[in-house]
């Protein structure tokens, strides 16, 4: 992380001194999901595999207990626990699946940990027309990237939620794979949109060499 006065911003930008945010916008909390909240994950193994219509999945021994109405995600099948399976069991009771669960398939169960959701710096933004922005992987519409969020954002901060958090839409330069999106499905398109609304300085693979 570099600081540069009261703020502090991620090594995403090639020079911290040579970039521009715009005048600042709130983020709609009640728009940016549950995966913003810090959090462990756990993940889920099926042992076996299940058909569709099975009313119980056998899988490796649980890392925690799982609540009824847990909904859970086997490489795209889903699966609702039924009853409050405890940490160590090796069968999770479901309502009757919808389509089958492959040997192996994984599910990730996160435990949150936080009141508060917590949006990372350099995390790519969309600003909605209400004019609050949420990130840009969380949006349901048509609107696009419009900047890189300057700083970390977090639910709980009093000010922020008053003075709002600014969009970094010029810079000098901006390294990829530094940026919290960097690796999602959708990045390159999300990049695409960026180079329409926002001018960058160009993108570039960040590398250390300080071991060789």
């Amino acid at each position: 992380m570099q600081t540069i006065g009261t703020a502090t911003f991620a090594t995403f930008l090639v020079n911290a001194k040579h970039f521009a945010p715009d005048g600042g916008h709130q983020i709609d909390w009640n728009l940016v999901d549950e995966s913003a909240r810090p959090g462990k994950s756990y993940t889920i193994t099926a042992n076996g595999g299940e058909a569709a219509a099975a009313t119980s999945i056998t899988v490796e021994a649980l890392p925690l207990a799982i609540p009824a109405g847990t909904m859970l995600d086997f490489n795209g099948s889903l699966a609702k626990v039924s009853a409050y399976t405890v940490a160590g069991a090796t069968e999770i009771p479901v309502y009757a699946l919808a389509d089958a669960i492959a040997d192996d398939a994984a599910a990730t169960y996160k435990v949150n940990t936080s009141a508060y959701k917590v949006v990372a710096a350099g995390t790519i933004m969309t600003v909605l027309e209400s004019g609050k922005m949420i990130p840009r992987s969380m949006v349901t519409g048509s609107e696009k990237a419009t900047g890189l969020l300057v700083s970390d954002a977090g639910e709980g901060d009093r000010f922020a939620a008053k003075s709002g958090y600014g969009l970094i839409i010029h810079a000098a330069g901006i390294y990829e794979n530094l940026l919290p999106d960097y690796g999602a499905a959708s990045f390159d398109t999300w990049k695409t949109e960026l180079n329409e609304h926002a001018s960058l300085g160009g993108w570039r693979t960040y590398g250390d060499s300080t071991g060789s």
